[in-house]
């Protein structure tokens, strides 16, 4: 997936968990969790995230040295299923 600088993947979920790495960029996370608040990080190149199954989530692309994209790899196949 590639987000433009100040591009948004609107909100939402997934019945397995959501696991994806930043190629390069930069990306802001924001989930709502259990207790109904937000959270958010800043990732940069080389980071990481997952969301558990179920957690409404959005993604967007954050200004960097390149601010025209940001490039991750995402699956939404939980570990254990790809395990199997």
């Amino acid at each position: 997936m590639r987000l433009k600088a100040g591009a948004i993947r609107e909100m939402h979920w997934h019945k397995p968990e959501e696991w994806g790495f930043v190629i390069e960029g930069q990306k802001r996370i924001t989930a709502v969790v259990q207790d109904g608040h937000a959270f958010h990080d800043d990732l940069d190149e080389g980071d990481i995230w997952n969301f558990p199954g179920g957690i409404p989530h959005w993604l967007q692309g954050l200004e960097g040295d390149d601010p025209s994209s940001c490039s991750s790899s995402t699956t939404a196949t939980s570990m254990r299923t790809s395990l199997r």
